[in-house]
């Protein structure tokens, strides 16, 4: 998944077609990113069920925080590429959402290989 440049001109039809797949793209991974951490996060809880268990000692409690809010961020880059015609600042804001997003994930610690989507 390439992120397109930030332009200083109107976007071309492609170029906002292109932005959109990788925001549907971005926002696929981040949201099994959040399925399977909050899953490994279930199953640590019920397995020390008789202990009280604190965010920090989840195995993904901080990557959960952090990751909360991408997913809104992700559909609002997404509504600021709906317009008939995207503006300049649009798509550059859409664009630094997705970059915000990608940076975020990719400083998670990753997910066990088993649960990793193919690349």
């Amino acid at each position: 998944m390439i992120i397109p440049d930030e332009i200083d001109e109107n976007p071309s039809n492609e170029q906002v077609e292109h932005l959109q797949s990788v925001v549907c793209s971005v926002h696929e991974n981040v949201m099994h990113y959040r399925d399977c951490a909050g899953q490994i996060d279930d199953d640590f809880r019920n397995a020390n069920e008789h202990r009280r268990i604190g965010l920090d000692d989840l195995p993904y409690g901080e990557e959960m925080v952090r990751t909360q809010d991408l997913p809104a961020q992700l559909a609002k880059a997404a509504g600021l590429l709906e317009s008939e015609s995207v503006t300049t600042s649009a798509f550059n804001e859409a664009r630094e959402i997705v970059v915000t997003a990608t940076e975020t994930l990719d400083d998670c610690t990753p997910l066990p290989p088993s649960m990793r989507e193919p690349e």
